[in-house]
C-alpha cells in the first residue's frame, strides 16, 4: 500500500494527507472535550491546511498583517 502510494504524483499524495488529515479533525470533533483531543484536533487541522497549501500565503497574509498593525501601533502621532 505505501508502494502504491509513493508512486503517486506529489500533489496528489498531498490531496490524500490533507483528506486524511481533514477526516482525523472530524473525528476528534465527535470526541469527548479533553485536552488530548483537542491537540489532535488542532494539529490534524493545521496539518491538513499544511498539505492543502492554505497555510504559507494564510501565513504570509497574517503576519504582513501583524507588522502593519505593530508599526501603526508604535507610529507617533
Amino acid at each position: 500500500m505505501y508502494a502504491k502510494f509513493k508512486t503517486l504524483p506529489p500533489v496528489a499524495r498531498r490531496a490524500v494527507i490533507a483528506v486524511t488529515l481533514l477526516c482525523v479533525a472530524c473525528v476528534a470533533a465527535r470526541l469527548p472535550d479533553t485536552p488530548l483531543c483537542n491537540w489532535i484536533f488542532g494539529l490534524s487541522l493545521v496539518g491538513s491546511f499544511w498539505a492543502s497549501g492554505v497555510m504559507v500565503p494564510a501565513m504570509k497574509v497574517m503576519l504582513y498583517v501583524f507588522k502593519v498593525a505593530l508599526r501603526i501601533h508604535t507610529n507617533p502621532w
